[in-house]
């Protein structure tokens, strides 16, 4: 399988697919404090450290910090991408999708007004930015990234709505492979998650909070020190 494409090589259109598919969850993308957990608008940066763990979000005064509710985009987009890449088909960090694709995946309604909020929702996730030392080397190395690299509305030649298109950051859509205290202790096609052995991984899947469930309080992984040898 050819591995995803860096920030230097050239980036490809992924459309989103059609139909009903299996839920799926990012990596680490719930089992960490990366998101607000209120739904008024938080400013105030998110400084977490644990062990060699380091995490910092920082948002702007203008759209706030980035929700756990507008996680359901990036679990859309999770979504997405290993069923293609299951699926023996191209993917690609570059992903278009209509309003009504992301909207009735996540569960929402498809009105103007949710269109609106998808908007927002776009718009925190873009201007939220992350650093963090998970998946890194050292804590002393950080990986900086917005949930969202940019997104813009498409457009035909006529001014005709097309959608939406986004870039998602690498560290996001790096492939499904689960690491613990900076080491792969596991790696599986997403088809085969139910099929994880590994203690870290059975807790990364039973912490991912469901789409219209309650998420108060989110569950908490217990992680051991032995998990990492």
């Amino acid at each position: 399988m050819r591995p995803p494409p860096t920030d230097l090589e050239p980036i490809g259109l992924f459309h989103a697919r059609p139909g009903k598919m299996a839920l799926r969850d990012a990596q680490d993308l719930m089992a960490w404090p990366f998101f607000s957990l209120a739904k008024s608008r938080r400013i105030r940066p998110i400084d977490f450290r644990m062990g060699e763990i380091a995490i910092r979000v920082e948002a702007t005064v203008e759209h706030g910090m980035a929700t756990i509710w507008d996680a359901d985009i990036l679990i859309w987009a999770a979504s997405q991408i290993v069923d293609a890449r299951d699926n023996g088909l191209r993917t690609s960090r570059m992903m278009a999708a209509t309003p009504h694709e992301i909207l009735t995946f996540v569960g929402r309604g498809t009105s103007a007004r949710e269109y609106l909020l998808l908007k927002a929702a776009l718009d925190r996730l873009q201007s939220t930015t992350v650093a963090t030392s998970i998946r890194q080397a050292t804590e002393r190395w950080m990986h900086r990234f917005s949930w969202i690299n940019e997104w813009k509305e498409r457009t035909d030649h006529r001014g005709k709505p097309l959608g939406i298109e986004l870039v998602l950051p690498d560290w996001f859509y790096a492939g499904i492979m689960v690491m613990y205290a900076g080491k792969v202790v596991e790696q599986l096609k997403a088809s085969e998650l139910s099929q994880a052995q590994h203690p870290y991984t059975r807790g990364l899947l039973n912490c991912m909070p469901k789409i219209g469930a309650d998420r108060h309080p989110l569950p908490v992984l217990d992680r051991k020190p032995e998990w990492a040898q």
